[in-house]
C-alpha cells in the first residue's frame, strides 16, 4: 500500500509539471488564444489524464491511511514541485526557499518515523 501512496505523490508532482508546460508562454496572449493554445497542448491532456488517475489513487490512499497522516505527508509535493520548477523551468530558489523546503521535508518525513 505504501507504493500507492508514493505513486499518488509522484503523480501529483508530474501532473503539476505537465500543466506548467501547457501554460508556458500564454501570459501575453488573449484569453481566447491562451485557452486554444492550452487545450491543444499534449501536456494539458497528459496532465488531465494523470489528474483522473491520481484522483483514483488518492481515493485508494484515503481508504487505507488516516487523513491526519496522508495530508501532511503530501506536503512533500510542495518541495518536489519547487525543485521541478528549478530543474525544468529555470526558476530561482533562494536560501529562504531551501530552508523552507528543508522544514517541510523534516515535518513530513517525521510522520513516517513517528
Amino acid at each position: 500500500m505504501l507504493s500507492v501512496l508514493f505513486l499518488a505523490l509522484m503523480g501529483r508532482t508530474i501532473m503539476d509539471i505537465f500543466f506548467k508546460y501547457a501554460v508556458q508562454y500564454t501570459h501575453s496572449l488573449s484569453p481566447t488564444q491562451a485557452f486554444r493554445r492550452i487545450v491543444s497542448s499534449g501536456f494539458f491532456w497528459a496532465g488531465s489524464v494523470l489528474s483522473v488517475i491520481n484522483f483514483c489513487l488518492w481515493l485508494k490512499v484515503l481508504s487505507n491511511y488516516d487523513l491526519s497522516f496522508v495530508y501532511p505527508f503530501f506536503s512533500i509535493n510542495f518541495v518536489l514541485v519547487m525543485i521541478s520548477g528549478w530543474l525544468f523551468f529555470n526558476e530561482t530558489l533562494d536560501m529562504k526557499k531551501w530552508v523552507g523546503m528543508g522544514i517541510v521535508l523534516v515535518g513530513s518525513l517525521s510522520l513516517i518515523v513517528a
